[in-house]
């Protein structure tokens, strides 16, 4: 579904992708998960660019906006990235995890980047969080971005309550700039990974486990989006390629960035979450091998959106 948008830069689409991750909520039920910034930054992070560039993509920016980044993580990208292209404007970077929000806080402080702010909070309470700003708050953002966070949200009503708190802090001109796990995305992988769920010593840990993400395909969001005020503007299932560079790499990347999985081990030790990583890295390459260099690709399924506030 594409309805009336071309994208403001030469379509990026066909090129790879590294993977990004990102935080914004309590999840659904899910055993409590904490994000370690600097093991992060080593092995997800370092790539967030790439698919987060992707995404501005499809935005022309004046310059003055006025930006809410939900789900900013370890501020990398909001403070380098989205920050500098607003020059006579406000970033404000929200969530949910402590360490990743004092880790963006610490090494992008506000005496160097005078127009970024970093806040803790979850996107379905965004009044509660820009409370921290007081007076520094945007009574409404011009621009409210988030790239590879949403699907942090694992039911179809936790979406809408997000969209809806969202449209709260939008006006009639706000862009609504988004892109997220959609349907089929990371198939192989799950398959891998629910394969090595099922062997010890972790059967315990996945007793009654069923994959928790909703996955939508364009024209469910579609409808979401207009119910909660926002009118689609473009919107299209994506389905690209990201690359990594071997298996080490791959593990790394389940360890620290598939929270679905991972945080059914929250009470496990790190060597177990390790091991467990590196199983299932090496029962997806069975499913999906490598290259001839040992590189590693999968399948990204994301959600990209555009949409207006009504």
């Amino acid at each position: 579904m594409a309805v009336n948008f071309v994208p403001v830069s030469p379509d990026p689409r066909e090129q790879p992708i590294g993977p990004a991750t990102s935080h914004l909520g309590d999840g659904a039920s899910l055993p409590q998960h904490r994000w370690n910034p600097v093991e992060y930054a080593r092995v997800a992070a370092y790539v967030q660019v790439r698919e987060a560039l992707h995404l501005l993509g499809y935005y022309q920016f004046r310059g003055d906006e006025r930006v809410l980044d939900v789900g900013s993580g370890d501020g990398g990208f909001t403070a380098l990235h989205l920050a500098p292209r607003v020059p006579h404007g406000l970033v404000v970077g929200l969530d949910s995890d402590v360490a990743m929000l004092e880790g963006a806080q610490a090494n992008y402080p506000s005496a160097n980047y005078p127009h970024l702010r970093f806040v803790l909070g979850d996107v379905r309470r965004i009044s509660a969080a820009l409370n921290a700003l007081s007076r520094e708050a945007p009574a409404a953002f011009d621009l409210i971005f988030s790239n590879s966070a949403l699907h942090h949200l694992y039911t179809h009503e936790e979406h809408q309550r997000a969209l809806i708190e969202m449209r709260r802090h939008a006006h009639p001109e706000t862009t609504l700039l988004c892109s997220f796990a959609g349907k089929g995305n990371f198939q192989d992988l799950r398959t891998a990974l629910d394969t090595i769920s099922q062997r010890e010593p972790y059967t315990h840990a996945f007793k009654g486990f069923s994959y928790p993400l909703w996955l939508p395909e364009e024209e469910q969001y579609a409808q979401l989006l207009e119910r909660s005020g926002f009118a689609p503007q473009y919107l299209e299932l994506q389905h690209r390629t990201m690359q990594l560079p071997d298996i080490d790499a791959l593990a790394g990347w389940i360890r620290y960035s598939v929270r679905s999985y991972m945080s059914r081990l929250a009470g496990e030790s790190e060597e177990t979450k390790t091991r467990f990583s590196l199983q299932a890295a090496e029962e997806y390459l069975k499913l999906v091998p490598p290259e001839p260099d040992g590189g590693c690709s999968l399948t990204v399924s994301n959600l990209i959106l555009v949409a207006d506030a009504v």
